[in-house]
């Protein structure tokens, strides 16, 4: 379900153009649809609820054949299973929260060398999903091996741009697809109030590192990671690694039986056709967007043979009361007939603003090129 989730919610945000729409920063002025996702929200609830008894005995053997004490040798080491937790939760946040982040770490400015969010961006979802669908494969997934394929991707998307680093993204992507239910399951057989605890702590600390690569010098220890994104994904990597290890010395003892069994395979089947009906979602999304996102961009007064420029501050996409803002700033735009213009303090693609490429709904609405700056990374 954890994966799941993350795969509709990209598949979701692919169509909206990388917004949320049940976001609490939406409402019915920019495109919001909160009610609607309260709605399911309820009915989530009263399905759980409701639940027929078979379907819960059913959870309830899944749940034994995977996590009963008696299949495994050894619990595992609850300090390094949290940070493997922490690690895993920051890259997919940071990274894979949105099918464009990727697109965007591998920009090198103008003319553009690599790939567009539209369409490319569904070869994020599609890594992903592939990567969920094997990882049942515990004995593989926490190999030192595939630790180095996916160390060997998460150093091309970051050090490298164009083409070649978008590809280290998607191996990164297919790669901790891979890995997240081992880490999942190592985390579940560890003392879960300590192991939770310390994994969000050092979630949160991952988080704070991979704002201060941007802050500015007067920030405190801002120097120290100032534009040193590498510092940070090496630190995730490291964590992830510590996860895996914990994660082999108590999952991969398991019988076979436990990873075959009947209901085992019906819940990997179940899990796998949400996964890809997502994938496919997700590249329908990008088919509707493609003709607007392709359009050659035209000046508002050709015949004029002049071009008008200007310069906006937007704090970060967001109004005075906190409300996304691009639909103001495309009635703005579109009213002064810029036909170049430049947005200040628009990198949004960080979690603290919700890994987001706002300036794809400006493009598409106004037939513009967007040049996106220095890359988020």
């Amino acid at each position: 379900a954890w994966e799941a989730g993350l795969l509709v919610s990209i598949a979701v945000r692919m169509l909206f153009q990388t917004n949320n729409p049940v976001w609490p920063a939406m409402n019915e002025a920019n495109g919001g649809w909160n009610k609607t996702g309260l709605a399911l929200g309820v009915l989530a609830v009263l399905d759980v609820v409701t639940r027929r008894s078979d379907a819960v005995a059913e959870v309830h053997e899944a749940k034994k054949h995977d996590l009963s004490p008696g299949t495994t040798k050894r619990q595992a080491a609850w300090v390094p299973a949290a940070l493997g937790f922490g690690g895993l939760l920051f890259a997919l946040h940071s990274m894979f929260s949105d099918s464009a982040i990727i697109g965007r770490w591998s920009w090198d400015g103008y003319p553009a060398t690599g790939p567009q969010p539209v369409p490319w961006g569904g070869l994020v979802i599609t890594a992903l999903a592939a990567g969920f669908s094997v990882g049942h494969r515990a004995d593989l997934a926490t190999g030192m091996l595939w630790w180095g394929v996916g160390s060997a991707g998460a150093a091309l998307i970051t050090l490298v741009s164009g083409w070649p680093g978008f590809a280290g993204g998607l191996a990164l992507g297919f790669y901790l697809g891979t890995v997240t239910r081992s880490i999942l399951r190592a985390v579940a057989l560890c003392p879960p109030g300590r192991t939770l605890f310390a994994g969000m702590l050092w979630y949160n600390i991952l988080v704070l590192g991979h704002v201060w690569v941007v802050a500015y010098e007067f920030v405190p220890g801002g120097p120290l990671l100032r534009e040193r994104t590498w510092l940070i994904v090496a630190a995730t990597m490291l964590s992830l690694y510590s996860g895996v290890r914990a994660a082999r010395s108590s999952l991969v003892s398991r019988p076979a039986s436990a990873h075959d069994s009947p209901v085992a395979r019906t819940h990997r089947h179940r899990a796998r056709s949400v996964f890809w009906a997502a994938v496919v979602a997700g590249w329908a999304a990008m088919a509707v967007r493609l003709p607007a996102a392709t359009r050659t961009p035209v000046p508002f007064h050709p015949e004029q043979r002049l071009i008008t420029a200007a310069i906006w501050t937007v704090h970060f996409d967001l109004d005075n009361d906190m409300w996304l803002a691009e639909n103001r700033i495309i009635e703005a735009v579109r009213d002064l007939q810029v036909d170049v213009m430049g947005f200040l303090e628009s990198d949004t693609e960080r979690i603290i603003m919700g890994g987001r490429d706002w300036t794809q709904r400006v493009a598409e609405e106004l037939s513009y090129y967007v040049d996106y700056g220095p890359s988020p990374r």
